[in-house]
C-alpha cells in the first residue's frame, strides 16, 4: 500500500513539473486575491470606537478565504488530469486499490497547499504585522487547516470527477463542506496572533482534526467504488 502511495504522490509531483499548476496559476491567484483586498484597506483605518486596526482583524478571515480559492483551482485541476489523461482508469489495470489512491492525493493536495500557504503566509505575516514570536504558533494552525481542507477537498473533488461534472459543482458542493473548517482555521489563527489568548485551550483545534478524521474516513470507504466506476 505505502508503494502505492508513494507512486500516486510521485505522479502528481511530475505532472505539476510539467504543468506548473502551482507556480503558474495557484499562487498568482492566491496571492492577488490576498493582496488586492489587504491593499484596498487602509492599514491606519480603526474600528469605531476601538483601538483595533480593522486590517489585523480581517487578516485571518483574507487569509483563509485566499487558500479557499486556492484548493477549489489547485483539486479542479488535479482531478480533471487524472481523468482527461487517463490516469484512472491506468490505476485500476496496474491493481492500485482506492485507499491507496485517497491517500496519495491527500499527500499531494496537502503538499501543494501547504507550499502555496508558505508564500501567503509570509506576505500575511509582512501586511498584517504579525509578531515574530507567534510565527510559530501560526506555522501548527496552518498545518491543521491545512490538512483538513486537504482531506474535505480531496473527498468532494473526487465525487464530481465520479460523476463526470465541472469546476462549477465542485465549488458548490464543496463550499458547505468547508465552511467549519474555514470557521476553526480562522478563529485559531485569530488566537495564535492574539498574544492574550492560548492555542492549546481552544476547542477549535479539536474540531479541525475531527473533521480531518471524519473526511479521512469517508475517502477511504468510498474511494475503491469511485475508481471502479
Amino acid at each position: 500500500m505505502f508503494s502505492d502511495v508513494r507512486a500516486v504522490v510521485r505522479k502528481d509531483f511530475l505532472i505539476e513539473k510539467r504543468v506548473g499548476i502551482l507556480k503558474g496559476r495557484v499562487l498568482p491567484l492566491g496571492l492577488a486575491i490576498l493582496l488586492v483586498f489587504g491593499f484596498a484597506i487602509p492599514p491606519d483605518l480603526a474600528i469605531l470606537g476601538s483601538e483595533r486596526l480593522v486590517l489585523s482583524q480581517i487578516g485571518p478571515g483574507l487569509f483563509w478565504v485566499s487558500n479557499f480559492f486556492v484548493i477549489i483551482y489547485l483539486l479542479d485541476r488535479s482531478f480533471s488530469l487524472e481523468a482527461e489523461d487517463g490516469c484512472l482508469q491506468r490505476l485500476v489495470t496496474d491493481g492500485v486499490d482506492g485507499v491507496a489512491f485517497f491517500f496519495g492525493k491527500l499527500v499531494a493536495v496537502f503538499l501543494g497547499v501547504s507550499a502555496v500557504q508558505a508564500v501567503l503566509a509570509v506576505a500575511a505575516i509582512i501586511m498584517f504585522d504579525i509578531p515574530a514570536d507567534r510565527i510559530g504558533l501560526l506555522l501548527i494552525v496552518g498545518l491543521v487547516g491545512s490538512l483538513a481542507l486537504a482531506a474535505t477537498g480531496t473527498v468532494f473533488s473526487a465525487l464530481v470527477v465520479g460523476a463526470g461534472s465541472n469546476q462549477g459543482l465542485m465549488a458548490l458542493l464543496l463550499t458547505p463542506a468547508v465552511v467549519p473548517v474555514l470557521l476553526g482555521a480562522v478563529r485559531l489563527t485569530e488566537i495564535a496572533t492574539d498574544m492574550s489568548n492560548d492555542l492549546s485551550s481552544s476547542g477549535w483545534i479539536l474540531l479541525l482534526l475531527a473533521l480531518t478524521a471524519l473526511y479521512t474516513g469517508v475517502g477511504i470507504f468510498t474511494f475503491d467504488s469511485l475508481l471502479e466506476d
